[in-house]
């Protein structure tokens, strides 16, 4: 027998755009890792969707994550987190 775990749900607590990069907050359990993607096509399968790059928890153990978009936005785009 095994337990399934009831989903994780992380909660958007703000985002801000700075030099045209776009920043995100969010919260959830601690010690997680997230990989963000992204695409500008959003009826696209996910499966397609590249990975932008991961969440950082700070300050560790505290479940407040943030990603900053490394590239400069020049177009729409649609963010996902994954987890693992």
């Amino acid at each position: 027998s095994f337990n399934i775990p009831a989903p994780i749900t992380s909660v958007l607590s703000g985002s801000l755009v700075t030099g045209n990069k776009l920043a995100f907050l969010f919260t959830n359990a601690t010690g997680l890792s997230f990989s963000v993607l992204a695409t500008n096509k959003l009826a696209a399968p996910v499966a397609t969707w590249p990975v932008l790059g991961t969440a950082v928890e700070s300050p560790a153990g505290s479940g407040n994550y943030r990603f900053t978009n490394s590239t400069t936005a020049t177009n729409m785009l649609f963010f996902r987190l994954r987890q693992p």
